[in-house]
């Protein structure tokens, strides 16, 4: 027979180990996180989530910043939905998607300048980068390309704007 303290210690510690399996379960699906399903250019679509301003390593190397590879600046939005995509043209097909690389310059102007309307978009819409701003993101997607492409997933932005 245990002792009163051995048994006041032997439910402590079955609680303790109740609680670290609870903790450690995979939590199960949120059904509202189910993919969204969308399609690549020419379709426009709107997506919403968060603008994240990240750096990553561009040419020549495409590996280490620190290691002398030019820093890319670039604004990737963080969705609150995961989007799910068809294979089209040359865009493949992707399941899960979770981040999006926002590509700036869009115009229905075709002699517009991309580089001057990307550095104004950037500007005018750098508030919506503030931590917790919710964005609705409107524009058209295509697949990864190039070394220069960071997530599999990018958007041609027409429109950037709070939540409401």
């Amino acid at each position: 027979m245990l002792s009163r303290k051995h048994q006041c210690l032997r439910g402590t510690m079955q609680l303790v180990l109740l609680a670290t399996t609870i903790c450690c379960l995979p939590v199960a699906a949120d059904p509202s996180q189910k993919a969204q399903k969308v399609n690549y250019e020419p379709k426009v679509v709107t997506l919403t989530g968060t603008i994240v301003p990240q750096t990553f390593a561009g040419p020549p190397n495409y590996e280490s910043v620190s290691k002398g590879d030019k820093a890319e600046k670039e604004w990737v939005l963080h969705l609150q939905q995961p989007i799910e995509l068809d294979a089209e043209a040359d865009n493949d097909a992707e399941k899960n998607v979770k981040m999006i690389q926002l590509v700036m310059g869009y115009s229905t102007n075709q002699d517009a300048d991309p580089s001057a309307i990307a550095k104004t978009q950037y500007k005018n819409w750098k508030p919506l980068t503030q931590k917790g701003v919710t964005v609705l993101a409107t524009g058209t997607l295509f697949h990864s390309m190039t070394g220069h492409h960071h997530t599999k997933v990018l958007m041609n932005v027409h429109e950037l704007k709070r939540k409401q």
